[in-house]
């Protein structure tokens, strides 16, 4: 696949000719140009990037005739909450293979608990949660916590190796969001590879200043002894180590896997797809732009400057080859979260006046 540069610095007439180039399938035949929905999102792209000036990466491949539009497709976007979709089907894996099941009871440890949103850190230590309910909210919730705990029971290297099997390339290495956390505040000083699950709680703060100071205060640091002096730094310093992160046609891959049913049990493939329905994150992008009749099951994703939609769009009872539609779509580096938010709508929408679902 050809690598795309900033629109910024290449002419886009030079563009439309580098995706008629580009967007060749096994076949050899050009899907470029010659669809409409390609054509109007190519033509859609021009104006995006100089409403919404920030790093917008798009995927979407129909899976019917394999027709893909990929802008900056190749290149590696942090997932945030996108990196629970390979735990969840690694999980389904798992009890697709009878090692566990839905009724399975987990038992939360102090050590455990996660900032973030959901129902997991309700309960107390020491509580026995089904892994049904920990799936639950870990994708409808987004649950960190939940996340954290169904990694400890399947083991980071399963969900890691197993993501490689089905897409070899394109993802870099899957971790917990615990671990997540104290590498990038191991961007500011190395002893916060130390932080225990009540300091993670404690830095849970929205103000960035306040949160160095209580990064300071928990870790007893001079202001001299840090390596970033703000929290943008640590994040942006963060998110060049790659973790967490992927190509938007190895996630694209990952999602078409699952539409077609290729990677788990028919009856974990559509328990997951519900739960991805029902997800509470990203209400405001895809979705928001599609028509009724459509049904999308995703995983968003929502960092410091940067955001993530990963969805399978359909009609019908349930997702197939025949009818299904891939949508990846991250932004990096936008200057408001409701101006990145409307780039996705307008995508979505631009998908429905295109008449990609016909």
């Amino acid at each position: 696949m050809l690598k795309f540069f900033s629109v910024f610095s290449i002419p886009f007439f030079m563009l439309s000719l580098a995706f008629a180039e580009a967007v060749v399938e096994k076949t050899g035949t050009v899907f470029g140009p010659k669809l409409r929905w390609i054509v109007e999102l190519e033509n859609d792209l021009e104006s995006l990037e100089k409403a919404y000036p920030g790093q917008l990466g798009v995927y979407i491949k129909r899976l019917s005739d394999e027709s893909v539009f990929s802008y900056r497709g190749d290149q590696l976007f942090f997932l945030s909450g996108g990196a629970k979709l390979p735990v969840a089907i690694e999980v389904f894996r798992q009890i697709d293979t009878k090692k566990i099941n839905l009724e399975t009871k987990l038992t939360l440890s102090a050590e455990d608990y996660v900032d973030g949103k959901g129902d997991t850190n309700l309960h107390s230590p020491g509580s026995k949660l089904t892994i049904g309910f920990l799936l639950q909210q870990m994708i409808v919730k987004n649950d960190n916590t939940a996340n954290d705990v169904l990694i400890k029971q399947v083991g980071v290297e399963p969900i890691n190796n197993y993501l490689k099997e089905i897409v070899p390339s394109g993802f870099e290495k899957i971790m917990s969001t615990a671990d997540s956390r104290r590498l990038m505040y191991s961007e500011i000083h190395p002893s916060a590879s130390t932080l225990k699950s009540n300091d993670l709680m404690a830095l849970n703060i929205d103000d960035d200043i306040q949160k160095m100071e209580k990064f300071r205060e928990i870790l007893k640091l001079k202001e001299s002894e840090l390596l970033c002096r703000s929290m943008n730094q640590a994040m942006e310093k963060y998110y060049k180590t790659n973790l967490n992160s992927a190509t938007l046609q190895s996630y694209a891959r990952l999602l078409e896997q699952l539409a077609a049913g290729d990677i788990l049990s028919s009856t974990s493939q559509m328990h997951l797809l519900s739960l991805m329905k029902k997800s509470e994150g990203g209400q405001e992008r895809i979705i928001a732009g599609l028509p009724k009749d459509i049904q999308y099951a995703n995983r968003s994703g929502s960092q410091k400057t940067r955001l993530c939609d990963f969805g399978i769009a359909w009609k019908g009872s349930r997702p197939q080859r025949k009818n299904s539609v891939v949508v990846v779509m991250c932004v990096r580096d936008f200057k408001s979260v409701e101006l990145a938010e409307a780039a996705f709508r307008r995508i979505a929408t631009t998908l429905t006046t295109s008449e990609i679902f016909n």
